[in-house]
């Protein structure tokens, strides 16, 4: 349960007390926006419970749902223009290009 309390300082979402099995958590709620990363939080759907600000609260995503991170930095992703920018500094790591590699 939820009980959604005033604006956060910045105006974009609000402050809660939210209801656990054992305990009572502050917390804040905000829209969830699209390509932007929630970090260690949670998302969630409020359903309203009747009184004004009481929700109930469904999990959508939290951190049973987190892969394990083996190191404390951001994801290695290499995009097609890292690789190009490498191949292009570095050279190929394979005489001929990967085109060469056996099947």
């Amino acid at each position: 349960m939820l009980l959604l309390g005033p604006r956060t300082d910045d105006g974009e979402g609000r402050s809660a007390l939210r209801s656990r099995p054992g305990r009572l958590e502050l917390a804040e709620v905000r829209p969830a926006v699209e390509g932007r990363d929630i970090g260690t939080s949670e998302l969630v759907r409020l359903r309203p419970l009747g009184p004004p600000d009481l929700y109930d609260v469904d999990v959508l995503f939290g951190d049973a749902d987190r892969p394990a991170v083996a190191h404390g930095g951001p994801p290695y992703v290499a995009s097609d223009a890292y690789r190009e920018s490498w191949e292009r500094i570095f050279g190929s790591a394979i005489p001929g290009g990967a085109e060469d590699l056996p099947n």
